[in-house]
Order: C-alpha cells, then structure tokens, then sequence
C-alpha cells in the first residue's frame, strides 16, 4: 500500500461550501447590526430636536402675556403671542415655513427668525398648530402637533436608507391670558 498526502477533492469542496456559508451568516449579521445602529442613531436624533421644539414651545407660551391669534379651532401655520417680559409690544410667532419651524419677531422683518430644528430634520406636517379659545373664560388652549422626518439629502438619509419619522404633541394652557 501507498501512503496518500493530502485532501480529495470532495472534501477541499465540502470544506469550501462550509466556510462560504459560514461567512456569508456573518457578513449579513455584521451589515444587519449596522444598520440597526444607524436607524436607532437617526432616531434619536429626532427624538432629542423635536423634544427641544417641544420644550421651546412649550416655555414661550406658557409664559406669554398674550397670544394675539383668534383662537378658533382652526389648524395653522403660525401662532403670534407677546412676551412677558417684552415691554415694547413686540409680537413673536413661531411659524413653519418650507420644512422648518421658526420662531422669530413679527415687527421686525430685519430680525432673521431661529430655526428650531437643523438641516438633519425637516417638518411634515402641513399646519401644525392649532388655538382654541372656552367660551366661557376666554381660556386659550395651544395644540402643536408635528412629524419629524430626516432629511431627504445627507448624513441621516444616507445612514437610514429610507425616510425615518417621529411624531411629536404637546398641548399648553395659556395661563397669563388677558381678557379681550
């Protein structure tokens, strides 16, 4: 008998397909945790720039001397109120304009209004605020009501590989009201 070195070529084949189906598993669990990773990024991202709209509207508001809008139930693209501590009569709003939301004063059109959420994020929803007025006590009551997406063009849209989005409420009693 002859001593034999070596595989056989059905068991270099063999060993070949294991391996290829081994590292194929760990390629698409490693891509999967990626992407995972990515989204949940993304989402909070959203989550922390809509909780600080959130928190910016809800300060201004529920410290405002007077919200000037009529008050009648109607979805909208802006509320106009004056500041507490403004003397001068200045009106603020906070206002969505294209896919942002600003807040910024009225009397001034020099003044550049703040956007509130950066470029990562944009705003999907048409009105977001509404102002309902009680009858009764002339109480006001400000629902905002907004989708936060990531943007359609870098960073977060090229991590997400599609659209992401967070909604977001809040509803302010308006409590330093003045009776019209």
């Amino acid at each position: 008998m002859t001593k034999r070195n070596g595989f056989t070529l059905i068991e270099i084949l063999s060993s070949t397909a294991v391996l290829s189906i081994l590292l194929l598993g760990a390629v698409t669990v490693f891509t999967t945790s990626l992407l995972s990773q990515s989204k949940a990024r993304i989402r909070r991202v959203l989550k922390l720039e809509g909780e600080q709209i959130i928190s910016t509207i809800d300060y201004e508001l529920k410290n405002a001397q007077e919200i000037v809008d009529d008050c009648t139930g109607v979805t909208r693209n802006v509320i106009q109120f004056q500041r507490t501590s403004d003397n001068t009569n200045t009106i603020w709003e906070f206002k969505k304009t294209g896919e942002n939301i600003t807040l910024g004063m009225v009397t001034d059109p020099v003044t550049t209004p703040d956007q509130l959420n950066s470029s990562k994020v944009k705003i999907t929803t048409a009105q977001p605020f509404i102002c309902e007025e009680n009858p009764d006590n002339n109480a006001k009551f400000i629902t905002a009501n907004f989708v936060l997406t990531n943007a359609q063009a870098g960073e977060l849209h090229a991590e997400a590989d599609g659209s992401i989005s967070e909604s977001f409420r809040t509803g302010v009693s308006f409590r330093n009201f003045k009776a019209n």
